[in-house]
């Protein structure tokens, strides 16, 4: 089934059982995604999300939360992954959120920034929203450390009610602090907290 979000190009894609968080996922990504565009200067664009039926699975790397293996060694451990994204040039290109698992009002209000702050970062680094070349550009050259700890710092930009960051910046301070910040992923989030704080959000974009 496919719902369009009222007052938004975007559609939700979902199985019978999901209406719920189908419907949850929609109205957060009305609310919050003109803001995330905004922030790139670009105007909202259509998009897919698509609710998955399977649990979150175990991942490596950038599709990887980084609550279970924060600053390892790079490659190290496994975590849960809640959500990807993948460019729309791609089959089923845009978000995943895999549904199965359930989760909190505020994790999941989490999950989504972090997957549309994504998609507007893909456009607005490539230049597009339908690259040919879809494995290739600037976005698949930054590093994670930018575009995961970018998008990791819009939830505490744009969610600062629920403080989702404080559940791991005891860890950042503790154990990220020895390593480049290139080799950084989501670890790398305090890093934009940093110069929000001591410059502003535009310093950062």
């Amino acid at each position: 089934m496919t719902v369009p979000v009222a007052g938004r190009d975007i559609r939700v894609h979902y199985d019978a059982g999901f209406e719920q968080v189908a419907t949850e996922v929609g109205s957060l990504a009305a609310e919050v995604w003109p803001d995330i565009a905004g922030f790139f200067n670009t105007n909202p664009f259509s998009f897919d999300i698509y609710i998955d039926d399977d649990p979150p699975t175990e991942a490596t790397g950038p599709d990887a939360n980084p609550a279970a293996s924060l600053c390892a060694e790079p490659g190290a451990g496994t975590a849960t992954s809640p959500a990807y994204f993948l460019p729309a040039a791609y089959e089923e290109g845009g978000i995943h959120v895999r549904a199965a698992g359930g989760f909190s009002p505020c994790a999941l209000r989490g999950i989504m920034i972090h997957e549309l702050f994504h998609q507007a970062h893909y456009a607005f680094t490539n230049g597009c929203l339908q690259c040919p070349e879809a494995a290739e550009g600037p976005w698949n050259t930054m590093g994670d450390w930018l575009s995961e700890g970018a998008a990791d710092w819009a939830v505490e930009l744009f969610a600062p009610a629920c403080n989702l960051e404080w559940s791991v910046y005891p860890l950042l301070l503790t154990r990220c602090t020895a390593r480049p910040l290139e080799s950084l992923g989501y670890d790398a989030s305090l890093f934009f907290t940093y110069i929000q704080q001591f410059e502003n959000e535009d310093t950062v974009r």
